[in-house]
């Protein structure tokens, strides 16, 4: 029985989503919510393109997201670029 992580990695990726599968861990960093939120890279809610609001690699007006290889790289990260941002690890996709 194929789980839904399984079919998400067997279906055929446009390129924006074979880029993000590059990466184990994707940070959601959201400007209004002053909140970094790690998923991971399966995790179903995560960005699959670019909106007029919200940048892959890059920020916009309300903030964006950004590749790691690891938790503790994304960690380390999110205090030396956005200070005062609280950080948190997706409860569906990393403590499921």
């Amino acid at each position: 029985m194929l789980t839904r992580a399984n079919k998400d990695i067997n279906r055929k990726f446009t390129s924006g989503e074979e880029f993000q599968m590059n990466f184990k861990y994707w940070l959601n960093v959201d400007k209004t919510g002053k909140l970094g939120t790690l998923h991971s890279s399966l995790c179903s809610f995560r960005l699959l393109q670019e909106t007029p609001f919200k940048g892959i690699e890059r920020n916009k007006i309300d903030g964006g997201w950004f590749s790691f290889q690891s938790t503790f790289q994304a960690k380390e990260w999110l205090p030396k670029n956005f200070p005062h941002y609280q950080y948190q690890e997706c409860s569906h996709c990393i403590h499921s």
